[in-house]
């Protein structure tokens, strides 16, 4: 393209678009600067609109990523645990926890849910629906353990039944702490 052609192409660019192209510049060379673009920042709510566009269409992108991650998430978790345990003291030492907690509110929390709906949850609880059994598979033998060990102690006494209580409270916390 002639020079002069290709001047009077971003003349006419930026009169149509004058708000959003810097004028054409001529450089200290006598060269015309070939990328008359923006200088300033797109505004807050377009740089939020576009992040939204952004993530709303990369959902079948997440979905072959999930299924073909480029390592073994699990494992990677496992191996990051020390600088996790470390940023996230150090998130709490700096305050950052509590000041972006601090960003939110219940209401905040509420539209989200409302916009969501009461669907988003199920679906959530239908599509774990054999983790959750798997997890009661194996927490139910350790409930009736506690159960008839619990049941197997006197209650005649405000004193038994207080040893009872206790005693509960021991086993419980024996299978949360795994």
């Amino acid at each position: 393209m002639e020079e002069s052609v290709f001047v009077d192409y971003m003349y006419a660019l930026h009169s149509e678009n004058g708000a959003q192209i810097q004028p054409f510049q001529t450089l200290p060379s006598g060269r015309y600067l070939h990328n008359p673009a923006q200088k300033t920042l797109k505004s807050a709510a377009q740089m939020a609109a576009d992040l939204l566009e952004g993530a709303k269409n990369a959902g079948d992108k997440w979905n072959r990523g999930m299924h073909n991650p480029k390592r073994d998430p699990i494992k990677a978790a496992l191996d990051n645990e020390e600088k996790m345990k470390n940023n996230t003291m150090m998130a709490l030492q700096e305050g950052k926890w509590k000041r972006n907690l601090a960003k939110v509110t219940h209401a905040d929390i509420i539209k989200v849910v409302e916009k969501l709906g009461t669907g988003v949850y199920t679906a959530g609880v239908d599509a774990r629906a054999d983790k959750i059994a798997m997890a009661m598979n194996e927490l139910q033998p350790k409930l009736q353990a506690v159960s008839n060990a619990i049941q197997a102690l006197p209650s005649g006494t405000d004193g038994d039944r207080e040893k009872r209580m206790v005693e509960n409270l021991k086993l419980m916390r024996k299978i949360a702490s795994g």
